[in-house]
This record gives C-alpha cells, sequence and structure tokens, in this order.
C-alpha cells in the first residue's frame, strides 16, 4: 500500500509496512512535470512487465518492486488491483508506476488537480 501526497511540484510516494520490503523502496519523488496520464482504471492493469526485476511477484497475492523490459521501467506496488491506479511517466527513471491506494478515485483527482495548478502558474 502507499501513501500519495503532492509537495510544492513534486509527487511524494511512501510505501507502507512490509511493503517496504518486498518492493526494496521506501518513497518515490517524481516530479509533477514527468505525469502523462494518471487514471484508477484497475482494467488496464495486468501484470508487470516480463524481464529482470528488483521486488516480489505473487500472482494473485502481491506484486511489488521495479520491473523492466523492453526499454520500460516500471515500478508496482499492488494486492488489490481494484484500489489501484496508474501513473504514466515521461522523462522519468520509470515510465509507468502501478500504486495501490485507500481511496484511488480521491488520490487521482488530487494528483490531477496539483497538475492542473502547476501547469497554469
Amino acid at each position: 500500500m502507499t501513501r500519495i501526497t503532492v509537495h510544492n511540484d513534486s509527487l511524494q510516494i511512501e510505501i507502507e509496512g512490509l511493503h517496504r520490503l518486498w518492493a526494496f523502496k521506501r518513497r518515490l519523488t517524481i516530479p509533477l512535470a514527468h505525469l502523462q496520464q494518471v487514471s484508477g482504471n484497475p482494467e488496464g492493469i495486468r501484470r508487470p512487465p516480463i524481464g529482470w526485476s528488483v521486488g516480489f511477484w505473487a500472482p494473485g497475492l502481491i506484486v511489488a518492486g521495479t520491473f523492466c523490459s523492453r526499454g520500460r521501467r516500471e515500478f508496482w506496488d499492488i494486492r488489490h488491483p481494484t484500489k489501484a491506479i496508474i501513473i504514466d511517466l515521461v522523462n522519468d527513471r520509470y515510465t509507468r508506476l502501478v500504486l495501490e491506494v485507500d481511496a484511488p478515485r480521491f488520490v487521482v483527482d488530487m494528483i490531477n488537480e496539483a497538475r492542473r495548478r502547476t501547469s497554469s502558474s
């Protein structure tokens, strides 16, 4: 599970609980300018890229960590796909983030509002 906040012009993503161990990460900081698209579309979640990875993947139970294949680097932290959001990125070390949050619709709206405020400044 992750906790997402917006601070200044960046997205702060805190990995919570034991997920830190499985994902080998405590936090991510992503500039809002790197966000291309944010959605709460669980249908878009299939599986992490098959290639090399640093993390843990038990199909049907949990996906947590960095997964890479064919030039894509994705960070995943989900147990319940229905609570997941997808963040597509540009000009960043990651191409996509797939994150479980408590209130997906609220978090997507919060991020998109922060992006609008930043782009209109």
